[in-house]
């Protein structure tokens, strides 16, 4: 291929759900290749005996830490109130138990910049907003909140006071819910592709991959490089399995399409797409 045909795919992995029995084989699919990863963790999973896991992970081979479950006891608790959702009984609670967890990893000395919610921010507020009482145009309220647009009905006012609470606390703490724009606003989902082994109604879309790693050379584009947020879960051996996968067949499709991809934790993807350290 000819020089100009050349380009660059910036990508981060991301892993939520652990740790679990999973997480080790899972690491090990990473360090094969030298892959930083975000790992985007479960309060009540975190046993004492996985903190030097983590933290060995960060200090000696790049990776980091980022906070997904937050209640000490609980799995997947909603962040915000719902009535369908496992969830956290008002904001406020979720937001002390937010701070404490923390507080514990960074005494453990772990560097955590990164939020992402149990079943994502936009289907959280969409179930708080049913709850508060909206009966339609639920999702187009959601996406208003999520843009600082919020109407003035009683529904939307009150979800909108609770995420502009969460907004200020993620501030405060100086964490990001992030998914790979070029801006640091909060984004609808915080991830841009989905790696899943298992069929529990994730979606596996990395066969768009290739596709995306072509049309980052096209003609018609400024720059020859693009990125991308990948979201897997630690939870099974299948999805530890499809991982190896598709990172063997993006990394086949890179070569063929004279690619070439750069991997990154979600702090250094930070940097590269936004500009800045996050």
């Amino acid at each position: 291929m000819t020089e100009r045909n050349k380009q660059t795919l910036h990508i981060a992995w991301t892993v939520d759900d652990g740790p679990t029995k999973h997480t080790n084989d899972m690491v090990d699919v990473f360090k094969e290749r030298g892959i930083p990863v975000t790992w985007y963790i479960q309060r009540n999973n975190l046993t004492k005996p996985w903190l030097p896991i983590y933290q060995k992970l960060q200090n000696a081979h790049g990776h980091e830490v980022a906070i997904h479950g937050i209640h000490p006891k609980k799995d997947h608790l909603s962040w915000f109130p719902s009535s369908k959702l496992p969830s956290f009984e008002s904001m406020d609670s979720a937001l002390e138990d937010l701070g404490e967890f923390y507080n514990e990893l960074k005494t453990a000395g772990l560097r955590v910049k990164f939020i992402r919610l149990p079943y994502g921010l936009f289907t959280e507020i969409n179930q708080r907003l049913v709850m508060a009482g909206a009966k339609t145009g639920v999702a187009d309220k959601a996406r208003d909140i999520i843009k600082g647009q919020a109407g003035d009905t009683g529904p939307t006012q009150t979800v909108a006071k609770e995420f502009k609470s969460l907004q200020a606390e993620i501030k405060k703490l100086g964490l990001h819910l992030w998914g790979g724009t070029s801006t640091d606003k909060v984004s609808v989902q915080s991830w841009e592709a989905e790696s899943a082994g298992v069929g529990t109604g994730r979606t596996d879309n990395i066969p768009q991959i290739p596709k995306k790693m072509m049309e980052v050379s096209l003609p018609k584009r400024p720059s020859k490089t693009g990125s991308l947020v990948i979201l897997c879960h630690d939870t099974s051996q299948a999805d530890v399995k499809e991982v190896k996968r598709d990172i063997a067949e993006m990394e086949t499709v890179a070569k063929a399409t004279n690619t070439t991809i750069k991997y990154h934790t979600m702090s250094s993807m930070y940097k590269q797409v936004v500009g800045r350290e996050p």
